[in-house]
């Protein structure tokens, strides 16, 4: 479950990485993000990857245009969406700016 985090939101304008030592490996139902340093991997369900992955290709409002488009949600909610993914991993330093 992903825990409440400060309500800054993510600036399009920051480019978008994943962390140093993380790598990823597709799995059926999306995509595991290997933390290898740490030893720590995180599972990311199919909508989640497909988030991450329009962050890291084309930034954040590239990100909001994929979710409105696969999802039919409003621009509001994609982009509480993003952010909500966008902290959690960077809390746990799985992506980096």
């Amino acid at each position: 479950m992903l825990k409440p985090q400060s309500r800054r939101r993510c600036r399009p304008d920051e480019p978008l990485r994943l962390g140093r030592a993380v790598t990823t490996a597709p799995v059926s139902d999306g995509v595991m993000l290997i933390d290898e340093r740490r030893g720590h991997t995180v599972h990311l369900n199919a909508t989640a990857a497909l988030m991450l992955r329009a962050l890291l290709t084309g930034g954040h409002d590239n990100a909001v245009t994929v979710v409105r488009g696969r999802f039919g949600v409003t621009e509001d909610t994609a982009r509480h969406d993003l952010d909500r993914l966008l902290r959690e991993l960077t809390r746990r330093r799985l992506v980096r700016r």
